[in-house]
């Protein structure tokens, strides 16, 4: 995963990239996480960080001036072909909360059991 905070007017983006006999391809199209409450002079920087968790199918974005420097983090998960015949990641945006620069680092953890 790759997080661009300043794409489209400091909007945000991450994109997702796949690995196959060496090449890396971008998979599908960028991630941007719905909800964001940008300003003329400041977007969210949906991107600032990014997470990843170890199967690869679920990934989190943080963007750490969403909403007047609030913040806010977004949630994405790669469906199955059963969840979601179009493919592509659905996105469950979590609303930001009473604390600044939420989203400024986020990280995942998954149980090995």
């Amino acid at each position: 995963m790759v997080g661009g905070p300043f794409d489209s007017n400091l909007k945000g983006a991450v994109w997702v990239y796949t690995r196959s006999g060496g090449v890396w391809t971008q998979q599908g199209n960028k991630l941007v996480g719905t909800g964001a409450v940008g300003t003329a002079q400041h977007g969210a920087e949906q991107g600032w960080s990014v997470a990843l968790a170890a199967d690869g199918n679920t990934a989190i974005t943080g963007g750490r001036s969403d909403n007047n420097g609030n913040g806010a983090a977004w949630v994405f998960v790669q469906p199955t072909k059963d969840d979601c015949k179009n493919g592509g990641w659905l996105n469950f945006p979590t609303p930001p909360g009473p604390f600044t620069h939420q989203g400024q680092c986020v990280s995942y953890f998954a149980s090995q059991q």
